[in-house]
């Protein structure tokens, strides 16, 4: 998968709410960041 269908497809999950909002951009950014890291964990195994 492509860096930018990767992109795409993390700004669909947080345009329909996907992730938890978080108070400001920033605390959004974290609950990305834990996504990524758990969705990389996930496809090495």
């Amino acid at each position: 998968m492509e860096d930018e269908q990767i992109k795409d497809i993390i700004v669909a999950l947080i345009n329909n709410k996907m992730f938890p909002e978080g108070k400001d951009e920033e605390h959004t950014a974290k609950y990305v960041a834990r996504f990524i890291k758990t969705l990389e964990k996930e496809l090495d195994k």
